[in-house]
């Protein structure tokens, strides 16, 4: 009685034999190139899911920035017109103060051209004085 002894590598079983061209024929999938077993498309679907959902993910980002781009657009044109309109009311104020530079050089020609009147007034009023007094001590001895 002979016994038969089995090989303790798997790879000499002939219970998985496959055909050679049935292997060759197999249809091509994943990294390998070929398809094994149910779990390459599970796993092919879960990386279709996550594919998907990085996708999904890459759009929202794009559409957050896409829109702080445009917030920041807008803020931007308004202050661009907030600084015009302080630039142009610089420049009103500029005009006034210039005016009430040239008012209060005008305001001091006068008032040197009064005050050089009023000097000449005194005097001539000293002078009537001093006439009046002697003509008084002249009436009134």
């Amino acid at each position: 009685m002979a016994k038969e002894v089995k090989s303790a590598n798997p790879f000499l079983d002939d219970d998985e034999d496959i055909d050679d061209n049935d292997f060759l024929n197999h249809p091509r999938q994943g990294k390998s190139g070929y398809m094994f077993g149910n779990d390459s498309g599970n796993e092919q679907n879960e990386w279709e899911i996550k594919r998907k959902q990085l996708l999904e993910e890459r759009r929202r980002i794009e559409e957050r920035t896409l829109q702080s781009t445009n917030n920041s657009l807008g803020l931007l044109h308004e202050s661009e017109q907030v600084g015009i309109l302080t630039a142009e009311e610089l420049v009103k104020q500029r005009e006034q103060l210039e005016n009430i530079e040239e008012n209060l050089d005008v305001i001091n020609n006068t008032m040197r051209t009064s005050q050089k009147h009023i000097n000449s007034l005194k005097s001539i009023f000293e002078v009537l004085k001093i006439i009046s007094v002697k003509v008084v001590k002249q009436i009134l001895p």
